[in-house]
């Protein structure tokens, strides 16, 4: 199962729980892995299709997550962080990520574009080769009103830019 929802405490982690089963969301509780930090010594495990299932049944519960990781297989394997931040009603705010490594301007800022179209709330991770695409697509982001930064890392640069719900 790729994704890993840890919580501030063991209530929340179950109430959590219990609201995915009451949605009918494929999920386990198992215990939080070692190599995660985090106060909570369980998490709520999910499988890749019902990741989209469990944001609107936790939202609808009222329920945030403190982290979201996802299950990374590149070499011995590793939870990723991808999430866990919080919208202005404390429902989960996902992020997503759009690779643009090896795409030419402007075509980072074209997908930019048809993803956050398509994204109703959270966050999306853009991931560029060159620093002036990184600039490109944190401008267009601004000036379409949502908040953008740009983060340099591992040879690429990493623009997050966070889309509210209204």
């Amino acid at each position: 199962m790729p994704y890993l929802l840890t919580f501030a405490n063991t209530h929340a982690a179950m109430s959590a729980a219990d609201v995915l089963a009451e949605a009918g969301v494929a999920h386990r509780v198992i215990p939080r892995p070692v190599q995660l930090s985090g106060d909570c010594g369980v998490a709520v495990e999910l499988a890749d299709d019902a990741f989209d299932a469990a944001d609107s049944a936790l939202q609808s519960g009222g329920l945030a997550p403190v982290a979201v990781y996802e299950w990374s297989s590149a070499g011995s394997g590793e939870w990723v962080r991808q999430g866990g931040k919080t919208n202005d009603e404390g429902g989960v705010l996902m992020q997503e990520t759009l690779d643009c490594r090896g795409m030419k301007c402007p075509v980072p800022v074209i997908e930019t574009k048809k993803r956050l179209d398509a994204l109703a709330a959270g966050e999306l991770a853009v991931l560029v080769d060159q620093e002036m695409q990184a600039r490109n697509v944190q401008r267009a982001a601004q000036a379409a009103g949502y908040l953008a930064e740009t983060a340099e890392g591992d040879g690429h640069f990493a623009v997050t830019i966070r889309k509210g719900s209204g």
